[in-house]
C-alpha cells in the first residue's frame, strides 16, 4: 500500500495482546448488558399467565355468545360468532349456496347432511380456528415452561415455529380484509388438503370414499363459480382452487409472509431449518460451542430473539379473531400482549444499545 504521494506505507503489525484484551472487554460488556435484560424466569412468568388469560378470554367469549342465544353457557364446545359479525355474515352468505348445491347435485358425503352442524363452510372455518387456538395456547404455555428452565436451546425454537405457522394460517383463513367468496376459497383449499392427506394415507374403499368427497367439494367450488385447477386423483398432490392473484396454492411459508411481510418468511425458514436439523440462517450458540459450555443467558437470548416474530403473529391472530367472530374481549387481550412482546424483544437483544447507554458503555463495535 502507498500514500497519495506514492510513498510506501508501513503496515501496522497485528497486536495479538491488544486483540485478546478487546475481545475479553467485549465479552465482559455483553455479560453486563445481558444481566440487565429480562431473565428466563421473568419471561416464563409473563408468557405463561398470558397464555392462560387467552384461554380464559376465549372460553368466556364463547359462553357469553351461548347465553345471548338462550343456551346454557358451557353446555357445548361450540364457538358461536356474535350477531352482525363477519363470521355470522359468512354463514348467511354461504347458506343458500349450500342449499342450492344439495338440491341440484344431491351429494352423498356426510359434509352435506342437514344434521351436520358443520355443513356450512363458515362453520369449517370456525372449527379450524378453534383448533388453531388450542394449538397456539398449548405451545405458548410449553414455550414459557421450556424457556423458564434456562436449560433448552433448540426445543423452544421448534415451538416458536409452530406458533408462527399456526397463527399465520389461522389469520389467513379468517381475514376480513377480503371478500366472503375469497374466504370461502381459502377454507375450501384447506379442506381439500385435509381430504387429500387422508386419501393418500389409505387404500381401497376408504380411499375411494375420500376421493368421492374431494369430487363433491370440487363440484361445490364450481357451483360457487370458483376457479378449479386440473386435478388427477392418482397423484399425491391435493386439488387446488387458484387465488385471484396467483395460480399457485398458498403454502405455509406464503401465509407466514402475508401475516408478517419481509421478516416472516425468513424467520420461518430459519426455524424450519432448526426443526429439521439443517443449517439455520441464524447462528445458534451450539454451532460454535458444546451445549454444556453455553451460558444460560445465551439460551435465553436465542429463544427470545427467535420468538419475537411468532409472538407478533399470535397477536395478529387474536385481533383478526376478534374482528371475525365479534369477540371484542380478544382485542383487549391483544393490546395487553404488547407488554409481553416488548419484554421478549428486550430479552432477545433488541434494546441492547439503550442498555449500553444506561451503563455508560459506547456503541457496540
Amino acid at each position: 500500500m502507498s500514500d497519495p504521494q506514492g510513498e510506501p506505507l508501513a503496515e501496522n503489525p497485528f497486536d495479538a495482546a491488544d486483540f485478546l484484551a478487546r475481545l475479553e472487554q467485549s465479552g465482559r460488556e455483553r455479560e453486563r448488558v445481558a444481566a440487565r435484560r429480562p431473565g428466563c424466569d421473568e419471561l416464563a412468568s409473563s408468557l405463561g399467565p398470558f397464555a392462560g388469560f387467552l384461554y380464559e378470554t376465549v372460553d368466556t367469549s364463547r359462553k357469553l355468545e351461548e347465553a345471548k342465544r338462550g343456551l346454557v353457557p358451557g353446555r357445548s364446545y361450540a364457538w358461536l360468532p356474535a350477531a352482525g359479525s363477519p363470521a355470522a355474515g359468512d354463514v348467511d352468505f354461504f347458506a343458500p349456496l349450500v342449499e342450492q348445491f344439495c338440491q341440484g347435485f344431491e351429494p352423498v358425503g356426510t359434509h352435506w347432511l342437514e344434521t351436520n352442524p358443520s355443513r356450512n363452510p363458515a362453520a369449517w372455518s370456525v372449527v379450524f380456528l378453534r383448533r388453531v387456538f388450542f394449538t397456539v395456547i398449548d405451545h405458548l404455555r410449553a414455550l414459557a415452561e421450556l424457556v423458564g428452565t434456562g436449560a433448552h436451546l433448540r426445543a423452544p425454537l421448534v415451538l416458536s415455529r409452530t406458533l408462527l405457522e399456526a397463527s399465520s394460517v389461522g389469520s389467513f383463513i379468517i381475514d376480513i380484509e377480503v371478500e366472503p367468496k375469497e374466504r370461502l376459497r381459502r377454507i375450501l383449499n384447506l379442506h381439500l388438503e385435509e381430504l387429500k392427506e387422508a386419501s393418500n394415507a389409505t387404500t381401497g374403499d376408504p380411499r375411494e370414499q375420500y376421493e368421492s368427497s374431494i369430487a363433491e367439494l370440487l363440484a361445490f367450488a364450481r357451483h360457487c363459480a370458483l376457479p378449479v385447477a386440473s386435478y388427477r386423483p392418482e397423484r399425491f398432490q391435493a386439488p387446488m382452487l387458484p387465488g385471484p392473484t396467483s395460480s399457485r396454492s398458498e403454502s405455509a411459508s406464503r401465509m407466514v409472509d402475508i401475516a408478517l411481510p419481509d421478516l416472516g418468511r425468513e424467520m420461518y425458514r430459519s426455524l424450519s431449518a432448526v426443526a429439521h436439523s439443517r443449517d439455520s440462517r441464524t447462528l445458534l450458540p451450539d454451532e460454535y460451542s458444546l451445549p454444556h459450555e453455553i451460558v444460560d443467558w445465551r439460551r435465553t437470548e436465542s429463544a427470545a430473539w427467535h420468538s419475537i416474530a411468532p409472538l407478533f403473529v399470535v397477536k395478529l391472530l387474536a385481533e383478526r379473531t376478534a374482528a371475525y367472530l365479534g369477540w371484542d374481549s380478544l382485542d383487549a387481550w391483544a393490546t395487553s400482549f404488547d407488554v409481553v412482546i416488548t419484554q421478549w424483544s428486550i430479552a432477545g437483544g433488541l434494546a441492547d444499545e439503550q442498555i449500553r447507554s444506561a451503563l455508560g458503555l459506547g456503541p457496540q463495535s
